[in-house]
């Protein structure tokens, strides 16, 4: 059994508390706990590595192949039962954006394809896709690479302290990369040169020297960090992540250094350090299955955050580490590193073959008439392509027999334009498309208008609205149709399964009440229509079609239900 460090077992139980949390609802900092894995996950990296320099062992691709075998087999096997899960539960765009998942996931660069997908860790969206927390395996095991072979090469470059000059240099050019404001927030997050330092820090916490401190003058000494720790993660004081990242890393090296070779126990009796370290000792498994299941239950089955959905979360979580520590530790196929990567390599070329083919078949395996959507006649991008229709109407109007009607914004406007071009008044009206709000160089064509239309996915109004005249600016209010409806979809072939509706955000109702008083007649409420006393809007038309396949966007059928509902008879006067 491998030699256990008091310390880290400690900070990886208070790291993987904080990211259980955070992911199902109940802290607003606990992502932070992601910092703390990547610090000790350097520190032992630069532990593994020094032996092996020390002993002529090291050789990096062997290194990042042991590493990589002790999870993989956890993260292909999660991946197809994932698959078989989401054939029962998951709408076409939802499957096919966990094949995607799984695949990114197998091939360690789910970070990449989050960076170009959702861009946005914290989006909602992210709650309902069960391996969007497989970015953080990405960025390790790319930074595990490219560090291997940089500190192999420093270290045949001098072996005395090619290692450490070649540590502090990467630390210092990571950091500075992470600090500049030229770069996103979302690459920041997601690629592994911003994050480098983190794990570098851990690096070279290996190196400082212990000094001969007692062991009580050392906890009193990590005392501090902890705190900080604690403060950062559970507190739920909004501290700014310019401030929080670098309080978290430094404070878990902190530790580290303090503590690193105190006695086992950590200051508690031996059975009271097993209980208090118990999740950080199965921190991968917990971390694995944890958002796997709170991203189910929030599919299937939970629309809001409440006491069951987290004890849930907890007991199947506990269970599924458990069950997945065991097999690991007793299965004969899993023993010895060459056997775990020829186990997780089958079932990971199983896995993205699957995939692959629900990807290219865009997640449809049944047909979904409440989508309009036959199995024997799909492509992909389906309800995308509905929506992009407008970009092709960016153009200067023409027609001067038909009443100019403009519509500026993101893909919600692009929603309204659809409306109008599904109305009655179709006919009647030239609809012209300008992404964004910025008329700059179109004022030919906001002067042509008879109508300007402004929509966007957020309650902020941007300030180029001022330059259009207000009596023909019109405001397209906000929408939302939930969450997700997967927690729909599971009712399917129920008496009443047409007749469900969501709760909606309070905020969202307060936003729209105050818009629809501020702008009057020149809003258009995308809520009212559809929203009942109790606050709960409809999903489906009338006609027994989903308004919305992604519960922002409206499908065909959403667009032509809207036409029919919202009093558009003004655009006649």
């Amino acid at each position: 059994m491998k030699e256990r460090i008091p310390a880290l077992d400690f900070l990886k139980t208070l790291g993987i508390i904080g990211v259980l949390f955070y992911h199902v609802g109940l802290l607003k900092n606990g992502y932070w706990g992601v910092e703390i894995f990547f610090v000790v996950g350097g520190y032992l990296m630069m532990r593994g590595i020094s032996r092996n320099i020390s002993n002529n062992t090291y050789h990096p691709i062997k290194y990042c192949l042991k590493r990589v075998a002790s999870f993989w087999p956890l993260i292909a096997v999660a991946g197809l039962l994932l698959l078989a899960a989401g054939y029962f539960c998951m709408l076409p765009d939802d499957y096919e954006n966990l094949a995607e998942s799984v695949i990114a996931s197998n091939l360690f660069s789910n970070n990449i394809l989050q960076a170009i997908t959702t861009r946005n860790y914290w989006d909602i969206v992210n709650t309902y896709k069960p391996l969007m927390h497989t970015w953080y395996l990405g960025v390790l095991v790319q930074a595990t690479l490219f560090l291997s072979v940089i500190l192999w090469a420093a270290s045949k470059a001098s072996k005395k302290n090619g290692v450490r000059i070649a540590l502090i240099v990467l630390t210092a050019v990571s950091f500075i990369a992470w600090c500049l404001p030229v770069f996103s927030n979302s690459d920041k997050f997601y690629h592994f040169p911003f994050r480098l330092f983190e794990i570098t820090v851990g690096c070279l916490i290996f190196y400082l020297p212990k000094g001969k401190l007692s062991n009580t003058a050392r906890t009193l000494l990590g005392i501090p960090g902890y705190l900080i720790l604690l403060f950062c993660l559970f507190s739920g004081v909004a501290i700014p992540g310019r401030a929080g990242l670098p309080a978290v890393t430094a404070s878990s090296a902190f530790v580290i250094w303090s503590h690193g070779n105190l006695d086992a126990g950590n200051g508690f009796s031996e059975k009271a350090y097993k209980i208090i370290t118990l999740p950080g000792r199965y921190s991968f498994d917990i971390y694995i299955w944890h958002q796997i299941v709170i991203a189910l239950l929030y599919y299937a089955f939970f629309q809001k955050l409440n006491a069951m959905l987290v004890c849930l979360t907890i007991v199947i979580t506990a269970v599924l580490s458990v069950v997945s520590v065991m097999i690991r530790n007793k299965a004969a196929i899993l023993r010895g590193a060459r056997k775990r990567l020829v186990f997780a390599a089958i079932a990971a070329i199983i896995g993205c073959a699957l995939s692959g083919f629900l990807y290219l078949n865009a997640g449809v395996v049944r047909d979904v008439p409440e989508l309009g959507i036959d199995k024997m006649n799909v492509h992909r991008n389906m309800h995308a392509e509905y929506v992009d229709i407008p970009f092709s109407w960016d153009v200067d109007f023409s027609d001067t027999q038909k009443i100019h009607v403009l519509v500026l914004g993101d893909s919600f406007g692009r929603d309204f334009a659809n409306i109008l071009h599904e109305s009655e008044y179709s006919d009647q009206l030239e609809i012209s498309y300008i992404y964004g709000a910025d008329t700059t160089s179109e004022k030919d064509r906001v002067e042509q208008a008879d109508y300007v239309f402004y929509g966007g996915s957020t309650w902020r109004l941007p300030k180029t609205l001022n330059e259009i005249p207000g009596e023909k600016l019109y405001i397209v209010g906000n929408k939302s149709y939930g969450n997700s409806n997967g927690i729909i979809y599971i009712n399917r072939g129920k008496d009443w399964y047409y007749d469900q509706r969501v709760s909606l955000d309070q905020d969202m109702l307060q936003q729209n009440d105050l818009w629809k008083k501020t702008y009057g007649d020149h809003y258009i409420d995308m809520i009212s229509p559809l929203i009942d006393e109790e606050g709960q809007i409809q999903v489906f038309t009338d006609d027994k079609f989903f308004i919305s396949q992604d519960c922002r966007h409206l499908t065909k059928q959403g667009a032509q239900y809207y036409a029919r509902i919202l009093d558009l008879s003004f655009l006649l006067r």
